[in-house]
C-alpha cells in the first residue's frame, strides 16, 4: 500500500494493514526543487489558490483579512482559481468587512504553466480548508519555495510541521488564521 503521509500509514495500521506492506512516498515537491532556485518570498501577498469550493474555507480567510490588514496595512490577498460555486457571497462578505479592495480575484482555470509565476508573486500561501486529506496546492507551494498557513486537517498540518514550512491552525478560526498569516508575512527569515 502506498501512502503520502505518515498519518495515513498510521491510520491503515489501525485498520489492520500489516506495517511491512506500507510504503510512504512523499509528493515530489517535498523531495526538493531538483536544482531549481526560487526567489525568496518578499512583500505582503497572501495567496489562496485552487478550486473555489465552500469546504476550502476561502470565507474564513476573508474573515481573517481585516485582522491581517490591521497588523500589516499593505497586505493583499490574491484569490486565484476556478469557482465551482457562486462568488457573490464571498464578494459580499469582503465588501461587508471592508476588505473588498484588498482582494485581487484571478478567477478561472489556472493552467500548470502559470502556477510558478503565481507562486512567485505570493509571500505566503493560505489554505484554510475545513476538511481535506492532502493538497496538491500545498505541494505546489512548497515545491515553489513558499511557506503556507494551513488548517490542521488531514495530513496537511503534519506536512507543514514536518518540513518547517509554515504554520498549522485550527480549522474555521479566522483569528488564528490571521495571527499565523501576520507572523509569516513579518518573518523575513
Amino acid at each position: 500500500v502506498v501512502v503520502h503521509s505518515a498519518s495515513s500509514g498510521v491510520r491503515l495500521v489501525e485498520l489492520g494493514v500489516d506495517p511491512g506492506k506500507i510504503v510512504e512516498i512523499p509528493h515530489p515537491a517535498f523531495e526538493g526543487s531538483n536544482g531549481a532556485s526560487f526567489a525568496a518570498p518578499s512583500g505582503t501577498t497572501l495567496l489562496f489558490f485552487g478550486l473555489i469550493r465552500s469546504y476550502k474555507g476561502l470565507d474564513v480567510l476573508i474573515r481573517a483579512l481585516p485582522e491581517v490588514v490591521a497588523a500589516v496595512p499593505e497586505a493583499w490577498l490574491v484569490g486565484a482559481g476556478d469557482p465551482l460555486e457562486p462568488m457573490e457571497p464571498l464578494r459580499d462578505l469582503a465588501a461587508g468587512l471592508g476588505v473588498a479592495d484588498r482582494i485581487e480575484w484571478q478567477l478561472g482555470y489556472v493552467p500548470g504553466d502559470r502556477i510558478p509565476a503565481l507562486m512567485a508573486s505570493a509571500t505566503v500561501v493560505v489554505l484554510p480548508y475545513r476538511r481535506i486529506e492532502a493538497s496538491g496546492v500545498l505541494a505546489d507551494a512548497l515545491g515553489n519555495g513558499r511557506r503556507a498557513v494551513v488548517s490542521d486537517v488531514g495530513a496537511i498540518g503534519e506536512i507543514v510541521r514536518r518540513f518547517g514550512a509554515g504554520e498549522a491552525v485550527p480549522p474555521d478560526d479566522p483569528s488564528a488564521l490571521a495571527a499565523a498569516s501576520v507572523r509569516l508575512l513579518a518573518d523575513e527569515g
